[in-house]
Order: C-alpha cells, then structure tokens, then sequence
C-alpha cells in the first residue's frame, strides 16, 4: 500500500498522515488495525518516532498498539525517550503493567541515576504506571519512601510523593512518608506535594473517620507559611470530607486567611461539607457584612448548607436589592437552598423578572428543588414559550425533567 511507502520513507510524516487517514474511514477499526500492523512493521524504530508526535495524546491508540505489538524490543527506545525527558507515561503505562515488576523495576533503575531530572522523570512515569493497575516490588516502594524524604532534589521528592499517593495504603509505609513529607520538608512544594497526593490517596481509602490524619492537614493549614500549601490543605479537606468536627472549624479560621486564595478554598471545602458546615455561617456572614468580593462562592456555600443557614436570610434579604444583577442571582440562589420548597412561589414570580441572569437563577433554583417544585411546571412551560435567550431555554428545559422526572 502507499501508507506502508510512506512510512519506510518518511515515517514522520507518514505516521500523521496515516493517523489523520484512519480517523475518516467508515470501518474505523479495520483502519486501525491495518495502520498499526504497518507502523508494527517497522520494527522499534518507529517508537521513538511515535512518541515524539505532537498529536500522540489523540492518537494514543496506534502508539500503545504498536508498543504492545513490539513487546521486548519496545522497552529500551521507551526508556531511551524518557532519559531525554520525554512525557507521554500513559501511551506505555499498560505496557509496563503488563511486565509486572520486572517492567516497573526497570523504570525504578532510573532512581540511580546521577541526574534529578531523570530521577523525577522516572517517579513520573511509575506514577502513571501504578494508577493502571501495576504493583510495585516492596523494595521499590521502601527506595521510594526513601527518596521521598532524602532526595537532595525538592522536584524529586515531590514526584516521589506523587507516587506514593498512587500507591496508595497498599503498603504500611507509604502513609508515614506522605505524612513526615507534609509536616517536616523544609520545601514549601514538596509539601504542597505531600497534601495533593493525599487527595489522591483518599480514592483509594475511606478517610471520614481518619482523625490523626485530619489533625495533621488541620495544622499545616492553620499554620504552615506557604500560601498555596494552606489553600491545598482546605481543598484536600474538602475532597476527602475528614472529620467534620475538626476540619470544619479550622475552615472557618481558614476563611478568614491574609490570602485569597486560601479564602476560596476554605470556601469550596465547607461547600463540600454541606449541612455539616453550619457552624461556619457565622464567619461567611461576617464577609459578606464587610463586602467580601467571594460573595458568588459565599452564596453558593450557604445554599448548600441549607436550611440550617437560615441565620443569613436577614443579609441575603438585602442583597436581594443590590445593584449588581450578578449579585441578586447568586442571593436568589443561596435563599433556594435555605428557604427550599417555601420560596417556590417567589421563583415563581422572578421566572418573569427583566434580566436573565434572574430568570436563570430561579429556573436552576427550581430544578434543585425537583418534585417539591411541581407547582411551578406551568410557570416553566410559559417562560419555555416566551424567551429567547437560549441560556434560559434549555436551563427551564432541564428544570422540567428535574421536577416531572421525564
């Protein structure tokens, strides 16, 4: 075939050509198969070439194929890709899960090497690795356990932290590293490592009554002196949900943070807590008070929370004439979600109010409310008709399979 000269030819060329060809055919899967037979032919020559493509992320079936294809003789040009810094774990993840040890072992030998880029390359790599599924020797888990902590490159032991968050709590000591790694790396980065892959590691643990655990985020976030660490120590809170009686109080400290960023994240994490963060609403009422610019995220904090937050209806009464239409729409919100199946009627009317952005506010407040909003279908099924903001249309249309179940 031509594609097959092409690719003895000008194999660069000819592999985006044929990646580009085989996405237009009928019998995609034929094409497929027939294209990977073809850069298969070329033998492991061609992976360096794949792996380099620009477009490997779309195209990531020919080059895992091939890869699977070539079995053995694949490896070393993989490892030679990843020595000169090269990307793509997942294209060959599978690969090397395939291998077991062996092949998470060969990409474990890159921890020797004399350069931290490579080091962290190759705890990168594991990491993608792990999360398909492969399992690490136990000395590769206690060499990274090690590197986590004594790697004189903060990168290195932040990819090794990575890595052990995907390990997850199938070994005993993972937990005690990303644990040391949080609370005594002089790193501000390597900590923020630490407390993001805790997040990860929470997939693989039920951590809702993990008090140790909470009280070490709890204090990283009330007083560790990085910014960005704090604010991933309130979003990790929030992610996992640890304890509520422990979390939610240092969230409420939290919300009141020199930083900004902090404040968003304290907010998203009792956002998460729902119900359980009543106790905050005191604190969320004081910004809103001092004209806190987070007053949207504040709204959407109280509306979840729920009827128990019914203490800031006086201010979000008041908020309700605030000149910021934005403003107005993010306080109809907040009261949908205190006042619930009593603010009905008052959706209701603001169905038709002039601004969109209202009418969208009160449509999406009615779908939260789902059969308890069975009185309002007409009023819908009007605003349906009438409006012309598309927006609007398929939030009323969406609101209506919310509440009739259709």
């Amino acid at each position: 075939m031509m594609l097959l000269i092409q690719l003895q030819r000008r194999p660069i060329q000819a592999l985006k050509i044929g990646l580009k060809f085989s996405v237009k055919q009928e019998n995609l899967r034929v094409v497929q198969e027939e294209s990977t037979r073809e850069f298969t032919a070329l033998g492991p020559a061609v992976v360096p070439v794949l792996l380099k493509m620009k477009d490997t992320r779309s195209c990531g079936w020919a080059v895992a194929s091939v890869i699977e294809n070539l079995g053995d003789s694949a490896t070393e040009p993989i490892l030679d890709y990843l020595r000169n810094g090269g990307q793509n774990y997942y294209v060959f993840a599978n690969y090397f899960k395939n291998e077991g040890t062996t092949g998470t072992d060969r990409l474990a030998s890159f921890f020797d090497s004399s350069s931290p880029k490579v080091r962290e390359t190759g705890a990168m790599a594991l990491a993608d690795v792990v999360q398909y599924g492969a399992l690490l020797s136990p000395a590769t888990v206690r060499t990274v356990c090690t590197k986590s902590q004594n790697d004189e490159s903060p990168r290195v032991r932040a990819a090794m932290l990575t890595l052990l968050g995907r390990i997850g709590p199938r070994n005993a000591d993972v937990r005690a590293s990303i644990e040391r790694g949080l609370s005594s790396d002089a790193d501000p980065s390597v900590r923020n490592a630490a407390v993001t892959c805790l997040t990860e590691y929470s997939r693989l643990q039920n951590f809702e009554r993990n008090d140790e655990l909470a009280k070490l985020i709890v204090q990283e976030l009330l007083h560790d002196d990085s910014p960005v660490v704090r604010a991933s120590c309130a979003n990790t809170l929030g992610a996992t949900k640890l304890s509520p009686a422990l979390a939610v109080p240092a969230l409420q400290e939290a919300l009141h943070d020199n930083y900004s960023s902090v404040q968003d994240q304290a907010i998203s994490a009792l956002m998460r807590y729902g119900p359980l963060a009543s106790p905050a609403v005191p604190d969320l009422i004081k910004l809103m008070q001092a004209g806190s610019p987070k007053i949207a995220s504040i709204n959407s904090a109280l509306a979840v929370i729920g009827p128990a937050a019914h203490e800031a209806l006086p201010e979000l009464d008041k908020l309700l004439e605030n000149d910021d239409v934005q403003v107005r729409a993010s306080a109809i919100t907040a009261e949908s979600g205190i006042r619930r199946e009593a603010y009905v009627p008052v959706l209701t009317k603001l169905l038709f109010d002039n601004d969109w952005q209202i009418q969208n506010a009160a449509v999406n407040g009615l779908s939260q409310m789902g059969a308890r909003a069975r009185s309002a279908s007409g009023a819908l099924r009007e605003l349906e008709q009438q409006t012309k903001n598309q927006s609007v249309k398929w939030a009323v249309q969406n609101a209506l399979r919310m509440i009739e179940g259709s």
